[in-house]
C-alpha cells in the first residue's frame, strides 16, 4: 500500500523544463542554482519540496565566465499543473538580475531523463578563428599532469564563413581542459586569442544510429 501511495504522488508532480540563455559575466551554475531556489521560495509558484528545498535539476553548466551559453537548462517539479505565461512572470523578471533569461519552457513527462543524463557533446561557435587544414588523426597534448588525445574527443569542426568556426566536444573532454584552451592547441586552427568569442550554442544527444540529436 505505500508504495502504491508513492506512485500516485509521484504521478502528481508536473515537470517543465526551462532554457535560459546566460550571459558572459553571469552567475556561475553552482550559485544559479541557489539563485533559482532562491526565487522559487519567494514566489507564488507551488513547487514540489525535497531535504534540499526547492526541487530542481540543472543541466550541464558553461565553467568559463566570459562565455555566453544559449542552452543553460533548468528540469523544475511543481505540484500543480501551471501555465508557462506564470512560471516566466515569476522567474523571468529576478533572473535578468543575475544575468540569465528564460528563452524557452516546455512541460515534459515527469520520466523523461534529465539534460544532465541525456547530454553527451556541446557544440561552439568561436570567432574570429581561420580554419586551415583538416583534424590531426591524433592530437596528444599535456594536460596538467598527463597527456591526453583530444582527437576523439572532438565530434564535428567546421568553417562558418571567412573567420568563424563550430566545434562539437564530448562535454567529458571540458572537464579536463576549457574550449579556449582545447582552440588554441588544435595545429589546424589560427585563433586571434586576444579578441577571441566564444558562444556555447547547444547540447545534443547521440540517438540509436549514432546521428547526434539537440537537445
Amino acid at each position: 500500500m505505500w508504495f502504491k501511495n508513492v506512485m500516485i504522488e509521484r504521478e502528481q508532480i508536473f515537470k517543465y523544463r526551462i532554457k535560459l540563455i546566460k550571459k558572459a559575466g553571469a552567475l556561475p551554475t553552482h550559485e544559479l542554482r541557489v539563485k533559482l531556489q532562491e526565487i522559487l521560495l519567494n514566489s507564488k509558484l507551488p513547487f514540489e519540496w525535497t531535504k534540499s528545498g526547492p526541487h530542481l535539476v540543472l543541466g550541464p553548466g558553461e565553467k568559463q565566465v566570459n562565455i555566453q551559453n544559449l542552452c543553460q537548462y533548468a528540469d523544475i517539479y511543481f505540484t500543480r499543473d501551471i501555465s508557462k505565461h506564470l512560471i516566466n512572470q515569476e522567474l523571468n523578471p529576478l533572473l535578468k538580475d543575475s544575468g540569465y533569461e528564460i528563452a524557452q519552457i516546455e512541460q515534459i513527462p515527469h520520466n523523461l531523463c534529465s539534460v544532465e543524463s541525456l547530454a553527451k557533446y556541446v557544440c561552439y561557435e568561436a570567432s574570429p578563428i581561420v580554419l586551415k587544414g583538416d583534424l590531426p588523426g591524433e592530437l596528444l597534448v599535456q594536460v596538467n599532469d598527463k597527456v591526453v588525445n583530444l582527437r576523439p574527443l572532438i565530434k564535428q569542426l567546421k568553417a562558418l564563413g571567412d573567420s568563424k568556426i563550430e566545434i562539437i566536444t564530448e562535454l567529458s573532454a571540458l572537464r579536463s581542459i576549457g574550449i579556449e584552451q582545447m582552440l588554441m592547441k588544435l595545429p589546424c586552427l589560427e585563433v586571434q586569442s586576444t579578441s577571441l568569442l566564444l558562444e556555447r550554442k547547444a547540447l545534443l544527444w547521440e540517438d540509436s544510429q549514432g546521428a547526434l540529436r539537440q537537445i
